[in-house]
C-alpha cells in the first residue's frame, strides 16, 4: 500500500500504545481553516498499513464532521482513562463558517482498535459584525456544550475542569511540515533522510526527543539537507511600500500615509507586516516565508478580522529584486470563497520606513 498525498504533513505515533505504530497524514487548505487527518496503523503482521475509521461527535449547528486540527496543534494534552484503559488526546478544531462567523471546538480524541473516536466537549462561536462607516468590528460570542448553548460561566467551568478527575500531561507530536505547503512531498526525499525524520518523529511522541529540537532540525526554512529550500537572504531587512499598480493605475505612498505598509524579513524567514491608517499603525501581522513551485518566496494573510469583506486570503509573492537589492517587487493576489478576486503589483523600497 502506498501512502502518498501531495502537500501533506506527517508524524509517527502509537496512540493506543499497542506497540504498532501509526503514520498520521495531515493536510490543510491554503485559503481556509479546513484540515484533514488520516491515520494509518501497521497491521499485526507488520507487512502493511490499514487506514483507521473516524467516528466524529460534533455539536449541532456549530461544527461539521471534520477531524481535529492536529496539523496546527503539535503541542497537546493527554489523559489516561484507567477504567477504559485508553489514552485520550485533547486537540482543538478551528472552524470558519464565512460571513464573519468562526470559532473553536475542543475535541477529545481516543484511538482504539482501528477507530479514531472524536468527542467535541465544548465550542465557542464568534460573530464578527462590521461597524458602519468605519474599519472597526463588534464581536458577539456564543458558547456551546453537547447539550446545546450555555452561558459564559458554564463555558469557563468546563474549560477549567475537563477532563474531571483524570490527570493530564503534555503530549508532543513530531509533525514534519516541509511537505505540507509548496515543497516537494516526502516521497521525493532521500531515503536515509526520510528514515531519520520518521524515527525522530516517533521519539518526539514517546518523549525521547525534544519537540523544539525536532522542529528546528526538520521544519525550519534553513534546516540542512532539505535540498529544495530557497535562499531568502536578498530580502532580509526593512521595506516600505512605495507604489502599487492595478490594471495600469499607479498609486504612490508616503511614509505613514493611508494604506502604506512595511515588511520586515529576518534571517529565520520570519516576516512582519504593518499597515497604516490615519498616520499610525493600524494592524500587525507576523508569519513565515514559504516557497512556491517557481522558488519565489511568499506569505499569506488569512485572518478574517483584518481582511476586507469577501476576502479569505491575501497572498503576497516576491517576484523579483533589482541588482542593487534595494527595490523589491511583490505580486498581491486576493482570494474569495470561489477563487481569485483580483490583485495588484507592489513595489517596496529598502529602508523606506
Amino acid at each position: 500500500m502506498t501512502i502518498e498525498l501531495d502537500n501533506a504533513a506527517y508524524c509517527v505515533t502509537d496512540l493506543d500504545h499497542n506497540g504498532r505504530s501509526e503514520i498520521i497524514v495531515m493536510t490543510e487548505s491554503a485559503y481556509s481553516s479546513v484540515t484533514d487527518m488520516r491515520i494509518f496503523e501497521i497491521t499485526e503482521k507488520g507487512d502493511a498499513f490499514k487506514e483507521a475509521d473516524l467516528d466524529y461527535s460534533g455539536i449541532q449547528d456549530v461544527t461539521s464532521s471534520l477531524p481535529p486540527d492536529l496539523i496546527n496543534f503539535p503541542e497537546s494534552v493527554t489523559y489516561f482513562n484507567r477504567v477504559g484503559q485508553a489514552s485520550h488526546y485533547l486537540i482543538d478544531n478551528i472552524f470558519d463558517n464565512g460571513n464573519g462567523e468562526y470559532g473553536d471546538c475542543f475535541c477529545d480524541l481516543c484511538y482504539e482498535e482501528g477507530v479514531a473516536a472524536v468527542y467535541t466537549y465544548l465550542a465557542v462561536k464568534v460573530n464578527q459584525i462590521p461597524v458602519p462607516n468605519t474599519m472597526e468590528f463588534d464581536y458577539e460570542y456564543s458558547f456551546y456544550s453537547p447539550d446545546g448553548e450555555i452561558d459564559e460561566d458554564e463555558y469557563y467551568d468546563i474549560c477549567n475542569t475537563y477532563p474531571g478527575e483524570y490527570g493530564t500531561k503534555d503530549q508532543y507530536f513530531g509533525i514534519y511540515y516541509r511537505g505540507a505547503y509548496d515543497d516537494l512531498s516526502v516521497m521525493n526525499l532521500d531515503d536515509s533522510f526520510l528514515v531519520s525524520v520518521l524515527t525522530d518523529s516517533y521519539r518526539v511522541f514517546t518523549g525521547e526527543k525534544d519537540y523544539s529540537g525536532f522542529n528546528d532540525s526538520y521544519n525550519d526554512s534553513w534546516a540542512p539537507d532539505q535540498s529544495y529550500g530557497a535562499d531568502n537572504s536578498d530580502y532580509i531587512g526593512f521595506w516600505g511600500l512605495y507604489e502599487s499598480e492595478v490594471e495600469g493605475d499607479v498609486t504612490n505612498y508616503e511614509i505613514g500615509s493611508d494604506y502604506y505598509s512595511t515588511l520586515e524579513i529576518d534571517y529565520d524567514a520570519f516576516i512582519t507586516k504593518i499597515e497604516y491608517y490615519d498616520g499610525k499603525a493600524s494592524y500587525l501581522w507576523s508569519t513565515v516565508l514559504y516557497t512556491d513551485d517557481d522558488l519565489n518566496p511568499y506569505f499569506e494573510i488569512t485572518d478574517s478580522t483584518i481582511l476586507p469583506d469577501g476576502v479569505v486570503c491575501e497572498r503576497y509573492t516576491i517576484t523579483g529584486i533589482n541588482s542593487d537589492k534595494d527595490i523589491m517587487y511583490v505580486s498581491l493576489d486576493l482570494y474569495g470563497y470561489d477563487g481569485i478576486l483580483g490583485g495588484s503589483n507592489l513595489t517596496y523600497l529598502k529602508d523606506y520606513t
